[in-house]
């Protein structure tokens, strides 16, 4: 049990992020390494890995002071530099040490103020130039800043990025911030209903911005009657995605009254009947919710999905399901416990929505006979968009 603690309490000492430290101890003396718990802010011990891999529990009253070996280190640098530098002579050589010494030491804007000045004595030093970013071209000397500067790019978070991709990340960013604020807004108004101020103000959305967060609210709701104001606010919105929604939609109350409202609202419209006739026809094709596709295509008039239609006016679906198989006999007349067989069986589907959208296009009736309704359609050829109906 002690062994099984002792690793946990490595393991979770190796998950810890360590900081290195100095623990000046009250008996005297200092002891170095890395700090394993640094975010206690009043640890009963202090637990400390030296450089030699050795981990130390050592208690908090034997401790007087916890300094940052990092920061104290750095410290100690500036305060050599602030003494030293200023009275150092003048020269390349000079300015070329402290350069190189200060670099070395985490100090960068000490350093670029010596690798600038090894330049103004000396413009050809290569160390110089190569610290300060600068690459030999055609046309002199160029650092990076100038070179990116002179095509047209411009620093950003630490990248060269163009104008163009600043204004794309910003204006992303923009839409990001306001999807995440409809969504914040609709789903706390979403969370009122059925109260009516709520959804007066709910209906009364008409911010492009706020199709996506609606989206991902119908589809997460999980009470219909919620989940019909969020369908007229979409539609307003003119949002094309509310038609895939509505023929998944699984109350037939809410989707009803949803595809009644597109239609009254968009039937007219010669994008949106292409709209419906691509994504309805997409959904027979691929035998999903091929009942309320083939209502939608009827109620808009769309002549040219009829070869969907009859296609899917019966659909086969395989079967497979498990039985017991009979009990067996093995050898001596011993009695086998019954194995498990697995069964196929096909399931034909008469879909009668697909009928009824399929008599009401054309004016025919066919009934569920796939070829009587092909021999028909082939003899036809019918160019839309004569109305079927009349012919």
């Amino acid at each position: 049990m002690l062994f099984l603690l002792l690793c946990l309490f490595s393991l979770f000492l190796l998950t810890v992020p360590a900081e290195p430290a100095v623990l000046v101890l009250s008996g005297g003396g200092e002891i170095e390494g890395e700090l394993l718990n640094p975010s206690e802010t009043e640890p009963a011990y202090y637990n400390v890995k030296t450089a030699d891999g050795l981990v130390l529990r050592i208690k908090s009253d034997a401790v007087v002071k916890v300094q940052n070996a990092a920061e104290d280190t750095q410290s100690e640098y500036r305060r050599q530099y602030d003494a030293e530098a200023p009275f150092s002579e003048n020269t390349v050589e000079k300015h070329l040490y402290w350069a190189e010494w200060c670099s070395a030491r985490r100090l960068p804007d000490q350093a670029n103020l010596h690798w600038q000045r090894v330049l103004e004595l000396a413009p050809e030093q290569i160390s110089a130039r190569n610290a300060l970013g600068y690459v030999k071209t055609e046309n002199g000397w160029e650092n990076q800043r100038e070179r990116m500067e002179s095509r047209g790019f411009i620093k950003s978070d630490g990248r060269w990025k163009t104008r163009q991709q600043i204004e794309t990340e910003s204006a992303l960013e923009n839409q990001k911030k306001a999807r995440l604020q409809w969504e914040k807004k609709i789903a706390g108004l979403t969370g009122k209903l059925p109260n009516e101020s709520a959804e007066k103000e709910l209906l009364s959305i008409d911010d492009p911005a706020a199709a996506a967060p609606l989206i991902g609210i119908i589809r997460r709701e999980k009470n219909s009657r919620k989940r019909l104001p969020l369908f007229h606010v979409l539609i307003r919105l003119e949002e094309a995605m509310v038609i895939p929604l509505l023929l998944e939609e699984p109350s037939d109350d809410v989707r009803e009254s949803g595809m009644d409202l597109l239609n009254r609202q968009f039937k007219t419209n010669p994008d949106w009947k292409r709209l419906v006739q691509n994504i309805c026809s997409g959904y027979l094709r691929r035998g999903e919710h091929i009942n309320p596709a083939a209502k939608m295509l009827a109620d808009w008039d769309c002549y040219e999905a009829v070869p969907e239609l009859i296609g899917a006016l019966i659909t086969v679906e395989k079967i497979v399901r498990k039985v017991e198989s009979p009990t067996t006999m093995g050898n001596g007349g011993m009695n086998f416990s019954p194995g498990v067989q697995t069964i196929s069986e096909m399931k034909k589907t008469e879909n009668t929505a697909v009928l009824s959208a399929l008599q009401k296009l054309t004016g025919q009736n066919f009934q569920f006979d796939q070829t009587a309704w092909q021999n028909w359609n082939r003899r036809k050829q019918v160019i839309l968009p004569f109305n079927l109906r009349r012919i």
